[in-house]
């Protein structure tokens, strides 16, 4: 059949009217896609920036950390700092210069 030129004329034909009508509705998909594409990028960008940020974090709270007990000699684990330990040791060292 495809080799018949009165058939490839006719469907030729139709084929290109059909792919005129559908050029509209395919360049928005494209760039729908597109525009889909970048958003995904960018979030999933975002997202490895912040968990290399938090790894980084928890990597230097840890070297501190283990610095701290090889300096004390201690072999316990550590809790998590919190603004009331720091302002306790404040008032402790504050206390221990006065007298």
């Amino acid at each position: 059949m495809s080799t018949d030129a009165m058939f490839n004329l006719e469907h030729g034909v139709k084929d290109k009217s059909k792919s005129k009508a559908a050029m509209p509705v395919v360049a928005q998909l494209q760039e729908m896609q597109e525009d889909r594409w970048k958003e995904d990028y960018m979030s999933n960008k975002l997202l490895r920036k912040m968990f290399r940020d938090k790894k980084k974090q928890i990597k230097k709270l840890k070297e501190k950390d283990q610095a701290l007990l090889q300096k004390s000699s201690l072999d316990i684990e550590l809790a998590p700092e919190n603004a009331d330990d720091v302002r306790v040791a404040g008032l402790l060292n504050c206390r221990r210069n006065a007298a």
